[in-house]
């Protein structure tokens, strides 16, 4: 039993803005996916470098959802740059471009999806089609999605 170790300890040389725990497409396990600065890394269980792509600036959030319905999540990447891209392995299948950095992403249910942003805008896309955005008052500091009737159907 593992009470208060580390699993695995490892550098990321374009540093660790934000983590999450996924699948990416042709890859068989999970992994460990970081976004850094301009680069998305993915770790699994064993510390080795299993996936990596490039971005167009610092990744500040990281979600997964089945935008296109496969069974096979796509992983979405929030940036300073105001783009929400959606990944296929190392694939953009589109980009979306927003009024200011991204903070925050979270998957709602099936293709839909939250966000948040640095101007303290807050809204909701389903795959690339927004479906509301409004300001909200205080800064937003973290955003979740919940299966709220608790069925496992996001």
């Amino acid at each position: 039993m593992n009470e208060n170790t580390d699993k695995f300890d490892v550098e990321v040389p374009d540093g660790v803005n934000c983590l999450h725990f996924t699948k990416i497409h042709s890859i068989w396990e999970p992994l460990i996916v970081t976004g850094g600065n301009c680069s998305i890394t993915g770790f699994d269980l064993n510390a080795t470098e299993a996936f990596w792509t490039v971005t167009g600036d610092n990744v500040r959030a990281l979600e997964s959802a089945d935008i296109d319905f496969d069974g096979e999540p796509e992983l979405m990447v929030g940036s300073d740059d105001f783009s929400i891209w959606m990944f296929w392995h190392e694939e953009i299948i589109f980009d979306i471009k927003e009024t200011s950095s991204i903070s925050f992403l979270s998957k709602i249910e099936k293709a839909m999806f939250a966000f948040a942003l640095g101007n303290g805008n807050i809204g909701v896309y389903n795959g690339s089609a927004k479906k509301w955005k409004m300001k909200v008052d205080n800064p937003v500091t973290a955003l979740k999605g919940v299966d709220y009737n608790i069925d496992g159907d996001w």
